[in-house]
């Protein structure tokens, strides 16, 4: 995880809010900062929310509003992960 951080974001270990991602864009200190969305997929027949921030992350749901809901939930719980194993750099 800590090269993983490292790789997608510019350490700071002073302010977490203040991190870039490579392309020098603000990280996300919040899963409601994200860029997310929902579309229909026709080969899934349900449809599914992906997130900018973390292009390998998607949720796949019968409902948009569940589909977003529930990636939003895995969004936070990464985030909120993150910023625990901070404190092991």
């Amino acid at each position: 995880m800590k090269d993983l951080f490292k790789k997608l974001f510019n350490y700071q270990p002073d302010d977490f809010t203040s991190r870039e991602n490579i392309d020098g864009t603000p990280s996300p200190a919040t899963a409601e900062e994200c860029h997310y969305d929902v579309k229909w997929s026709e080969e899934d027949q349900a449809f599914v929310a992906t997130v900018k921030e973390f292009p390998s992350m998607s949720w796949i749901e019968e409902s948009p509003d569940k589909a977003l809901a529930k990636l939003r939930d895995l969004v936070r719980a990464t985030l909120k992960e993150m910023q625990e194993d901070e404190n092991s750099f």
